[in-house]
């Protein structure tokens, strides 16, 4: 598989390898500073070897290939023993270099801190179903409390016999991961759990406890036999 980062790679060595030769010319004319050209070199190096961190990799990196190129262009016209305009120069090339370096670096930071603090939808899903188990008993009691059992109560048999596989295999699916909730499922799970206790009546309890295994089946259908 082509590596998609190998002209950037590229670049940095034609890139190291004429201000390396630059720096070479400068340092054997006695006229120029070699305290300034030993700094600057140094600052060069420690740009370059930036760039040997694997994580820059792991993202494509893009170094904008017309500024590097006048940049050397630049570095290769400057005239010895004049130091500080090879240093403005290399400044230049290190600032675009540093650019593309950030820009990389961020990227996979960035990926990574996303991922990290990503809320986990499958657990929240899980939590809402669990949170509505608690409603419907509550239900129970609520209408035990006013002389009808749920529990010998035909329509309501009926539609938790449809109910349970239903909740059941969706349960199941999100723990494995094969079925992913997202926000919008989270809500509305916790919508039914809501929807549950604020039904004092049969008729709206029935008719959410209905459409909640509407809602199930078509996120996560029973495998057909």
């Amino acid at each position: 598989m082509a590596d998609a980062n190998a002209p950037a790679k590229s670049l940095l060595l034609d890139t190291q390898l004429i201000v390396t030769n630059k720096f070479t010319v400068f340092s054997s004319d006695a006229a120029v500073d070699k305290t300034k050209l030993t700094s600057l070199q140094k600052k060069a190096d420690e740009q370059i070897e930036l760039f040997k961190q694997p994580e820059v990799w792991l993202k494509q990196v893009t170094i904008d290939r017309t500024k590097v190129f006048s940049c050397l262009l630049a570095i290769n016209q400057v005239n010895v023993p004049d130091i500080d305009d090879l240093t403005t120069q290399v400044d230049l090339l290190i600032g675009i270099l540093q650019a593309s370096l950030d820009n990389a670096v961020g990227t996979v930071e960035d990926e990574k801190a996303a991922t990290a603090t990503a809320p986990n939808r499958n657990q929240e899903a899980l939590e809402a179903l669990q949170n509505i188990r608690r409603k419907t008993l509550g239900r129970f009691q609520f209408f035990m409390a006013r002389g009808i059992d749920l529990a010998t109560n035909a329509d309501f048999q009926a539609l938790r016999k449809r109910q349970d596989p239903l909740r059941d295999n969706y349960t199941n699916k999100l723990r494995d991961e094969s079925v992913l909730a997202d926000e919008i499922d989270v809500m509305l799970l916790n919508g039914f759990a809501n929807a549950f206790q604020a039904s004092e009546e049969l008729p709206p309890f029935f008719k959410h406890y209905g459409e909640l295994s509407d809602f199930i089946e078509q996120r996560c259908p029973l495998p057909t036999a």
